[in-house]
């Protein structure tokens, strides 16, 4: 995705000039970042005594937004990060005090596709000094959450955002912080496939199978 956004900003410099186009980068853009952090403005107008809040991480632009704005205001409020355990740059780089990214050249296999990429140098200092703690979860509980979510709440959430459902209603979670009362979840569904979620995928191998 980044390499097709190179070649298309490089192409448009080319036909209209060096100042006409611009590659803005997706998590590590500063200017995204505090666009994001309008998330935690919302949820707090919405819910202001909330206990914790937790986000979704991938590259950490919205974790990053979330938090730089939440920590402003409401200090004591715990921003906690959800990640995939197959994809946890954020979860690594917090155990070891440094950068760390999810193993390159190497295809992650995670449902939660939209959160696969690792954290940057913009992010990262916000997840280090702002994000209270990281948690992950498997494949099978962000499954399980993701189904929750549409079968019980009604929501089309994406697999991503299930992963948020996931470690907030997680025993582990409650186990650390036991005094969390209540907590926010960030909710999307921009990158959900309705023909690709796992249990969908899983019916159609079977009734392939059964035609066999």
């Amino acid at each position: 995705r980044e390499a097709m956004s190179a070649d298309i900003v490089r192409e448009l410099r080319e036909k209209f000039g060096e100042e006409k186009a611009e590659e803005i980068h997706p998590n590590q853009d500063i200017r995204v970042v505090n666009g994001q952090g309008s998330v935690g403005l919302e949820l707090l107008e919405q819910e202001p005594d909330l206990d914790a809040i937790v986000v979704s991480i991938g590259g950490g632009g919205l974790i990053s937004g979330v938090a730089t704005y939440v920590k402003s205001v409401k200090s004591h409020i715990k921003v906690i990060g959800a990640e995939p355990e197959r994809a946890k740059s954020a979860f690594m780089s917090k155990q070891a005090g440094k950068l760390v990214k999810n193993p390159p050249n190497t295809v992650i296999h995670t449902i939660a596709d939209s959160v696969k990429s690792s954290l940057g140098p913009t992010t990262y200092p916000v997840v280090r000094d702002l994000v209270d703690d990281v948690f992950t979860a498997t494949e099978q509980e962000i499954e399980d959450a993701t189904k929750f979510m549409m079968e019980r709440a009604k929501q089309v959430v994406e697999p991503g955002c299930g992963l948020a459902v996931a470690v907030a209603t997680s025993a582990q979670l409650y186990q650390r912080y036991p005094d969390l009362k209540r907590v926010g979840v960030v909710l999307c569904g921009g990158n959900v496939d309705l023909d690709n979620l796992p249990w969908t995928s899983r019916k159609r191998k079977a009734d392939e199978m059964d035609k066999m």
